[in-house]
């Protein structure tokens, strides 16, 4: 009987003991070029703007200290019948100049 229960417990220590790394998560690469639009007539479409601010830093108590942040930004067409378009996403730093264009092509 002990035999039997070495035999389990060495069993259960070497299987356990699995250095193979498993994700969960496989994330598959975005194919941004089957997602381009060519579409030469979007003036016929609805079209806005908006501004979404977005902080890289924020102020402790008396602006002589600063704290870093990380961000997200999450555009979601709640519309079931319509797309969107999305044409630009430009980011600017407080002087209001130009740092990084994110989109290079037109996407839906």
């Amino acid at each position: 009987m002990r035999n039997i229960l070495k035999i389990i417990i060495i069993t259960i220590i070497f299987t356990s003991c699995n250095n193979k790394e498993i994700n969960l998560y496989q994330n598959k690469p975005i194919d941004w070029k089957n997602k381009e639009i060519h579409n030469d007539n979007i003036d016929n479409y609805f079209q806005g703007k908006t501004y979404l601010p977005i902080y890289s830093h924020i102020y402790h108590k008396h602006e002589n200290r600063t704290f870093d942040l990380a961000i997200t930004v999450s555009i979601r067409n709640t519309s079931l019948t319509d797309s969107v378009f999305i044409l630009k996403a430009d980011y600017f730093n407080t002087s209001g100049e130009n740092i990084r264009q994110y989109i290079k092509i037109q996407f839906t």
